[in-house]
């Protein structure tokens, strides 16, 4: 029995090298088995070029020449979600894309997609100024895209028809009724976040402040106070002139301090405490069971006789 389509086992590709040239390398994968897995996608990496193509029955890929790597790496990638985007440039701003990685549609992934009008090609500037009439047209229809783009239509739409080409449903009017109801739901579901206009005027960086470079010696003149030895002089007249006996205090060198030594027994006596015999049985006798401990102690041991024997 063939297996299921829809489920990714191993698979065997054969790998040829075409003859070396000057130019490039060529590489060619064919599969060996007729029946490929669905959406997969084979990457061939040979140092730091990488290709990327859809999982065929047999593919090509040209490498610039390296004589550094002998070995390359090929890879098969399972995509698990796509999505469209609108990236008309005359509509800037950001755009919210939200892509299903599992069948049930339960769990997304979602992603801002920003486009930079800026960035765009500039358009040539017209021969003569438009007319009223094409003014008005050209606004209109720049609203009818902006509220497009503003409800994602175009995007859901063409992803909707994607849906129903690939499934064929037996109803497709239903179909798209209930994909687009659900898609509906999910997007008033998730909470209001306001989106940025990248059209805005960016606001300049401030420069560098440019650092006024001068000698120590004038930095330091201008900010800083010199005091000569009369206004020393003058600040210490306000205090009266220590005595002799502390000036000679002062100078005189501290002697060192010696520790006085007692015996350890005068010391064991001063330092702690002696606590009386009747001090302890006090204590004791708030411990019912040494209690009964000492009682069991003092109490005599009565000896038991051997019995008599037996007369004959």
């Amino acid at each position: 029995s063939s297996p299921e389509p829809d489920r990714f086992i191993p698979r065997k590709l054969l790998l040829g090298l075409a003859r070396p040239s000057k130019a490039m390398v060529e590489l060619r994968l064919e599969a060996v088995e007729a029946t490929l897995p669905k959406d997969c996608y084979v990457s061939v990496r040979i140092g730091e070029v990488q290709k990327l193509s859809r999982l065929a029955a047999s593919r090509s890929f040209k490498f610039p020449p390296n004589s550094k790597n002998r070995f390359g790496k090929i890879e098969i990638f399972r995509r698990i979600g796509a999505a469209s985007v609108d990236l008309d440039p005359e509509i800037a701003g950001e755009r919210d894309v939200s892509i299903n990685i599992n069948d049930s549609g339960t769990e997304t992934v979602d992603l801002r997609v920003g486009v930079d009008a800026s960035l765009a090609d500039a358009k040539p500037p017209p021969a003569s100024p438009p007319s009223p009439q094409a003014e008005k047209s050209a606004a209109k229809a720049k609203a009818a895209k902006e509220y497009l783009q503003r409800h994602s239509l175009e995007v859901r739409l063409s992803e909707a028809m994607q849906a129903v080409l690939r499934d064929r449903p037996e109803d497709p009017l239903q179909f798209l009724a209930s994909r687009l109801t659900r898609e509906s739901e999910k997007a008033a579901a998730k909470p209001k976040v306001a989106s940025r206009d990248l059209t805005a005027p960016k606001a300049a960086a401030p420069g560098p402040r440019p650092a006024s470079m001068q000698p120590f010696g004038q930095y330091f003149k201008a900010n800083f106070c010199s005091v000569n030895a009369a206004g020393f002089a003058k600040l210490y007249s306000r205090f009266p002139p220590p005595s002799a006996g502390a000036q000679a205090a002062a100078l005189k060198p501290a002697a060192p301090r010696t520790l006085p030594l007692s015996p350890f027994g005068k010391y064991y006596s001063e330092s702690f405490p002696a606590v009386p015999a009747s001090g302890l049985a006090k204590a004791y006798d708030r411990f019912p069971a040494y209690q009964e401990s000492l009682k069991k102690a003092a109490a005599p041991k009565t000896s038991v006789a051997p019995p008599a024997p037996a007369p004959a």
